[in-house]
This record gives C-alpha cells, sequence and structure tokens, in this order.
C-alpha cells in the first residue's frame, strides 16, 4: 500500500513539473524577434490606424508611451524611441511603444519583449519593430 500511494505522489509531482515545462516552452513570446514581429503585423497590419492600436481589444501588451512627435529608431543596438546615431535611422513622424511581456530563461535572468510601432505623419502604422532585453 504505501509503494502504491508512493508511486502516485511521483507520478503526481512528475506530471506537474512536465506540465510546467510544457506551458514554459510553448510561451509565444520565446519566438525569435522576426516571428514576433510577423505575428504582430497578422494582427496588425502596415496602414492600421495609431487609434486602433490604443484600443486594447486590438493590441497585444500593454502601451509604455505614445508620441505624436517622434518616430522610432532602428539600428545595429535594436529598437528605441531616443535619438539616432550615426549608424541609426528614424523611421516614421509618430511612435508608440508597447511592453509585450516576459519570461525566464533561468530564475531570476528574465527575458522581457516590447514591440515598437512607427506611423507616419497621418497616423498609419508604416514599421514595427522587437526588442527583447535582460531583467535581473
Amino acid at each position: 500500500m504505501k509503494k502504491r500511494i508512493k508511486r502516485i505522489v511521483l507520478a503526481v509531482i512528475f506530471l506537474a513539473i512536465l506540465s510546467a515545462v510544457v506551458v514554459a516552452l510553448l510561451n509565444p513570446l520565446r519566438k525569435s524577434e522576426e516571428q514576433i514581429r510577423a505575428d504582430l503585423l497578422k494582427l496588425t497590419p502596415i496602414g492600421t490606424d495609431m487609434q486602433e492600436l490604443k484600443n486594447p481589444i486590438k493590441r497585444t501588451g500593454k502601451i509604455d508611451w505614445v508620441r505624436e512627435d517622434w518616430g522610432i529608431v532602428i539600428g545595429p543596438r535594436g529598437p528605441s524611441g531616443g535619438y539616432p546615431l550615426d549608424d541609426e535611422e528614424l523611421i516614421g513622424e509618430k511612435s508608440m511603444r508597447v511592453y509585450l511581456g516576459d519570461y525566464y530563461v533561468f530564475f531570476p535572468f528574465g527575458i522581457y519583449v516590447e514591440a515598437f510601432y512607427a506611423f507616419d505623419e497621418n497616423g498609419k502604422l508604416i514599421e514595427i519593430a522587437i526588442r527583447k532585453g535582460t531583467n535581473v
């Protein structure tokens, strides 16, 4: 009887650990930056109005900031909302940064994922860039 209870407890623990691993591996934020960008472009294609992205039903993630006077900077260090350096390019007239979420590789080292949306002067989407960074 004790052996049977011990086996059941070990089976439950094993299934719990296996479930946690499967859920973690299926997190869509673990995809590459290019794959995340492609997924977002399916949801919000080029030409989408900026006001639509402000709607939480249309958007994935939480808006960090919206700039009506500045685009996004894209360069070798990844996208940002700052000022372009010599090897970077300013894209768009307006921009939005959206926090998509994070995931853990090894606790306590997490990876955050952000999307940068660039819009033209009429508020139409012209580019999406993804940035991943480390939380410590």
